[in-house]
């Protein structure tokens, strides 16, 4: 990775929002290889996968909580604390 960015959202700066069960991701991706984690806040990764086919990810698995969402761009890596 080249670049290291850790965003910390703004109302309307955020990169995600929760709708039900799902986190939708609101960021135009770079490159057509972007992954995510989902992180508890030891650093952990409770979950995973790819971001080209969907915009959303199903956190029904996890308990309420505080989690860090990671998206991995074409070199960047963007991070946002989220409530689920």
């Amino acid at each position: 990775m080249d670049t290291k960015l850790n965003k910390q959202p703004k109302n309307s700066e955020s990169l995600t929002h929760l709708e039900n069960n799902d986190l939708l991701v609101d960021y135009a991706f770079e490159s057509d290889d972007a992954l995510f984690d989902v992180c508890d806040l030891s650093g952990s990764i409770l979950i995973s996968g790819k971001l080209v086919d969907t915009k959303s990810v199903d956190v029904s698995c996890l308990p309420k909580g505080v989690y860090v969402f990671y998206i991995i761009d074409g070199g960047r890596v963007l991070k946002e604390k989220i409530q689920i």
